[in-house]
């Protein structure tokens, strides 16, 4: 199940003060001889980066570079009081790369809306990507539901999310995973999140600003880079249903898809072990002359 405390390695959690705030990350670079690209995960809307947490230990176990990270308003990042449009963690995903030095090809890991900002970091660095890998993206149009509608109305959604948006983001949580989960294990996952001020304004706000169900187009272009790409998808996902795979496909053709049974939408966390058994031949591969 989802991590309900913000654990991480042995020292190699830290906090960098950005443009924008401080950012928590994690950087594993492992000792001696090591690929020449680095594994940057993004998380997506809810977050935080312990949804990585078996995937990260299990790279950094294989002699892999990575880096993952809190997008501001989410785990121990700050939660700055502005527009959280993708353009956000774009930027934030740049100045932390920059800030920390790290000069090699770049394996842009994205769950969610962390493809969707992969999608915009590749776009503007085209030539720091080594390669994509894309579990359970979002970015594909879906039926709005009143609920949707409603919490990103401009006043209203603000007061429902105040006065009820512990109760909206439970059922959310729900949606997320394949299994049932019990009260108790939602509640952790949120109190892991809201014991830091600001998460739900921060969560709204990228629900209004961000193209959670409007990115084709970013896609396409994302194709036309011609990078390596994997998708990863679980077949029980209700937030980006599956089917949404044929879409996927259309719009990238060489993308290399591999669906996950018994998942949902946290495909890495619910079945990390064939994830990672997907992930490794494919890191593998760009390592071959």
């Amino acid at each position: 199940m989802l991590s309900t405390k913000l654990k991480v390695g042995p020292n190699t959690s830290r906090y960098l003060e950005l443009s924008r705030g401080i950012t928590h990350y994690e950087y594993f670079v492992p000792e001696g001889d090591a690929p020449d690209y680095t594994i940057v995960m993004l998380h997506g809307t809810f977050g935080p980066m312990t949804v990585w947490d078996q995937m990260f230990a299990y790279l950094a176990g294989k002699g892999y570079r990575v880096l993952r990270f809190d997008f501001f308003g989410r785990g121990q990042s700050a939660c700055p009081r502005l527009q959280y449009k993708a353009d956000v963690f774009v930027s934030q995903t740049e100045e932390l790369i920059n800030r920390l030095q790290i000069n090699n090809k770049l394996v842009v890991v994205g769950h969610s809306l962390g493809c969707i900002v992969g999608g915009e970091f590749a776009a503007r660095n085209p030539m720091a990507i080594k390669a994509m890998v894309l579990v359970s993206p979002s970015g594909f149009p879906l039926k709005s539901r009143w609920i949707g509608r409603l919490i990103k109305s401009p006043c209203v959604g603000w007061f429902y999310m105040m006065m009820f948006g512990r109760a909206f983001l439970e059922k959310r949580i729900r949606r997320y995973y394949k299994k049932s989960l019990g009260l108790l294990e939602i509640n952790n996952i949120l109190d892991c999140q809201e014991d830091f001020k600001g998460f739900k304004r921060a969560y709204r706000s990228t629900l209004r600003y961000s193209p959670t169900t409007k990115y084709l187009q970013g896609y396409a272009r994302l194709e036309k880079l011609k990078l390596p790409k994997l998708l990863v998808w679980g077949r029980g996902d209700r937030v980006t249903p599956f089917r949404k795979s044929v879409l996927a496909l259309k719009v990238m053709p060489t993308v290399k898809l591999f669906p996950v049974d018994d998942a949902g939408h946290v495909p890495q966390v619910e079945q990390a072990n064939a994830v990672n058994d997907i992930l490794n031949p494919f890191l593998m591969s760009l390592q071959m002359p």
